[in-house]
């Protein structure tokens, strides 16, 4: 069933019905939106983790090419357990530096 709203003649000729406010009912919660840029990248934190995974990489590839294939593989080894470390690492201090949280 429809709401339906009366309005008297004289109000409808002077067209003051429509200079009331509505109230809404219905109220949003103020939301704070906040913008990323991309010089968080930037960070030093994050710079050196990516310059350390970088150096061990160069460093077996170093290894592999003398011929120290025992301890390539243990760099291997040791990559293949900080890789993920590093990744969760970078992105809980992104996920810190977008909301504004420090540690």
């Amino acid at each position: 069933m429809r709401r339906k709203h009366t309005i008297e003649l004289h109000s409808f000729m002077d067209r003051s019905f429509k200079d009331k406010k509505k109230v809404n009912r219905k109220t949003s919660p103020n939301i704070n939106l906040y913008s990323v840029s991309p010089l968080i990248l930037l960070d030093p934190t994050i710079c050196l983790m990516g310059v350390g995974l970088v150096s061990i990489a160069l460093l077996e590839r170093f290894f592999e090419y003398q011929g120290n294939y025992d301890v390539a593989e243990a760099l291997h080894t040791g990559v293949n357990i900080a890789i993920p470390c590093i990744a969760f690492g970078f992105i809980w201090k992104l996920m810190l530096a977008v909301s504004g949280a420090f540690l």
